[in-house]
């Protein structure tokens, strides 16, 4: 089970302003949690916004963010296609 602060830590990662998106790979390496802690936290945090967008990295890894996250950043044809797909079109 996550704990608040490992919660706190990857919303943190999730919300890091230097990001639109986040891998897992990418918040492991920010907050230097073990992947499976990542996987376990956001499984944990789905029903608390946490968006997991339709596309993916190059590798083909999962793209994640915050719902306000994603507010803030996605323009307003990704917010759009978004509401239509009820997922993350980043």
């Amino acid at each position: 089970m996550a704990t608040e602060l490992t919660k706190r830590l990857v919303i943190n990662a999730l919300e890091d302003p230097k990001y639109k998106v986040r891998t897992v790979k990418g918040i492991v390496r920010q907050t230097s949690l073990p992947d499976t802690t990542v996987i376990e936290t956001l499984d944990s945090l789905n029903d608390q916004g946490i968006l997991v967008s339709t596309s993916r990295s190059r590798n083909g890894q999962v793209f994640y963010t915050t719902r306000k996250h994603y507010k803030e950043f996605a323009s307003p044809i990704e917010r759009l296609s978004s509401a239509f797909l009820n997922r993350a079109t980043i």
